[in-house]
């Protein structure tokens, strides 16, 4: 077949395969035309969402019960295979009534929509009267099988506590750190 060049600027008659190595660069495709489907990058980072409390007010708790930070996120995957890797950094503070110990829990759970998901458990402690420190969770989720909103959220609770009384604190005062929550949702 001959290659004709059309009044309208179109080009036919070029077979699959048919223009040199190296003629079409990035600036020649269209932004968003290469789709999840069509692409073979494996590894890298899709998408990105970043949440901080940039004025966070303490929430204490004297109960085994979770609650809620307040730091959460959502993401929608762009693949059901895709890994979401989450990284939460907060504040947290026991105060141990006497000084005999005690522990503090973070759990990291994901809502898909029709059903929440315990994803991991982080525990703080002290064996002292008191204990503040910066605590961050690491989690890699290769099990969302979903392209629907996931939201991601942290809660605490007081675990145990040996002798008398304990509190736990998330965002307490005077802490020069921001919680925050990212996900990162990366190719695979």
């Amino acid at each position: 077949m001959a290659i004709t060049i059309n009044g309208n600027g179109t080009i036919t008659g070029i077979s699959v395969g048919g223009l040199p190595d190296g003629i079409v660069d990035t600036d020649m495709i269209a932004n968003n035309a290469v789709t999840d489907a069509k692409s073979t990058i494996s590894g890298g980072v899709v998408q990105t969402q970043q949440f901080q409390l940039s004025s966070p007010s303490a929430i204490e708790s004297t109960s085994t019960t979770y609650v809620n930070t307040g730091l959460t996120d959502t993401i929608t995957p762009t693949s059901a295979s895709n890994k979401i890797l989450v990284i939460v950094n907060l504040n947290t503070y026991i105060d141990s009534v006497p000084t005999y110990g005690s522990q503090g829990q973070i759990r990291l759970t994901r809502d898909d929509g029709s059903a929440t998901t315990e994803l991991t458990t982080y525990r703080f402690s002290s064996w002292d009267d008191v204990s503040a420190e910066l605590s961050t969770i690491v989690y890699w989720d290769t099990t969302h099988n979903s392209t629907s909103q996931l939201t991601y959220n942290t809660q605490f609770r007081l675990e145990s506590y040996y002798q008398g009384a304990a509190t736990v604190y998330v965002h307490r005062s005077g802490s020069p750190h921001i919680p925050n929550i990212s996900l990162i949702e990366f190719a695979v």
